[in-house]
């Protein structure tokens, strides 16, 4: 914890008040706090006991306070910024609060699905918009987990999208344009954003930009040998499609490339953190139209949805 209630219930902030003295109490359950901090441990508040508190402070790393305080510090420079801003009408505490109007929560472990919603939602009934930044263990790697679909975000001009936060390059990384190829690995275009003055613009950009992007995807030669081997595996995803594929007369490593023609797909994401599920529901029908009518080749250019949105509609006249 970073914020703390004196005696007199004044609101005690370690990141901006330099003279504090105690005792210090917990803004939520009024229970003793005390003040930590050491060579290795940045200061902050921590319950002498938890059992009678429902906060969000049990397992506090040093991680996810650091990322708090190096934002609280940075944003400040230029906006109006409080750090473990309390909703008491839905039960929230954000990590910082931006201009009363961008919620920045850092997630360092991984967090259920309902809880995720459950939160963000809570925030889209308040009028704030939120965006949620993955520490380091939750980093998207070669593949996508399954966590990672709970935590895109949507833009119509860059696609879906999640952001990280390196606390030790101090940067924010928007990953952008986010699709799957068909042996699952995912690819992306990606932006950092250096953690100083000026930082706000970079948070932005999802919901700012106003341009076009285009991501190059090579694709598979000879997808039916890749199948063939996966299926030797006992890959239970190509094990599902292949039966799907004698259902219906087909046999998967007899076809041809052009018959995986896009090799790509967008994300399958569950319960978006993007408000707009219309938007959402259409770029996935645009983007399997829009390829349907392609030729195949042995290379791809994706691009954001507001282009499949305008070509749906010129085909549609």
């Amino acid at each position: 914890m970073l914020v703390a209630h004196n005696q007199k219930k004044q609101l005690i902030n370690l990141l901006k008040d330099d003279q504090i003295e105690g005792p210090f109490f917990c803004p939520d359950c009024r229970a003793p706090l005390r003040l930590r901090h050491g060579k290795k441990v940045r200061r902050h508040f921590a319950h002498i006991t938890l059992k009678d508190c429902q906060g969000i402070y049990a397992s506090e790393s040093q991680e996810h306070l650091g990322l708090k305080a190096l934002l609280f510090t940075t944003l400040s420079q230029s906006e109006v910024v409080s750090v473990e801003e309390r909703f008491p009408d839905i039960g929230q505490i954000a990590d910082l609060l931006v201009n009363d109007s961008l919620v920045l929560e850092v997630q360092c472990s991984p967090l259920s699905s309902d809880k995720l919603k459950e939160r963000t939602q809570a925030y889209h009934q308040q009028g704030l918009h939120v965006e949620w930044l993955l520490g380091e263990k939750l980093w998207v790697k070669r593949r996508l987990r399954p966590l990672h679909y709970h935590f895109l975000n949507f833009s119509p001009w860059l696609g879906f999208y999640l952001w990280e936060a390196d606390l030790a390059n101090q940067e924010l990384r928007l990953k952008y344009m986010i699709h799957e190829q068909l042996d699952g690995k995912v690819v992306y275009l990606e932006k950092g954003v250096p953690m100083r003055k000026g930082m706000i613009n970079g948070l932005r950009l999802p919901f700012a930009c106003r341009k076009n992007c285009s991501l190059f995807i090579p694709l598979m030669r000879n997808v039916a040998a890749y199948i063939q081997k996966q299926l030797s595996y006992g890959n239970s995803k190509w094990l599902k499609a292949q039966e799907q594929a004698y259902c219906q007369g087909h046999n998967l490593i007899t076809a041809s490339d052009d018959t995986f023609y896009p090799q790509v797909r967008l994300p399958k994401v569950i319960s978006p953190l993007s408000s707009n599920d219309v938007a959402i529901a259409s770029y996935y029908a645009c983007f399997e139209a829009y390829y349907g009518q392609r030729k195949p080749s042995h290379q791809l250019v994706v691009y954001s949805p507001i282009l499949y949105w305008n070509y749906d509609k010129i085909r549609n006249k």
